[in-house]
Formats: C-alpha cells, sequence, structure tokens
C-alpha cells in the first residue's frame, strides 16, 4: 500500500466517526474532509 491510500483511508474514517462523535473542528466539516480523502485518493491512483 502507498502513503496516499492509507493518508486517505484514515481521512475517511475519522470523518465518518465525527458524524456520531463530536471531533473539534472534524466535526462540523465532515463533508469536507471526506471529499478531501477522496481528491487524496484519485491523486495518488496514478502512481
Amino acid at each position: 500500500m502507498n502513503f496516499g491510500f492509507v493518508a486517505s483511508l484514515l481521512v475517511i474514517i475519522v470523518a465518518v466517526l465525527s458524524v456520531f462523535i463530536e471531533i473539534p473542528i472534524v466535526s462540523n466539516y465532515a463533508f469536507w474532509f471526506a471529499v478531501g480523502a477522496y481528491i487524496i485518493l484519485a491523486g495518488t491512483a496514478f502512481d
């Protein structure tokens, strides 16, 4: 596994958890964290 895949996986897990558990900053922007994780994943898919 490459670093980009692992980073995007961790970000999406934190974004989903922040919907159910209050995580400062992340809970307010959970959707945008998920979008960022997808962008990271898409950006590293061509390696």
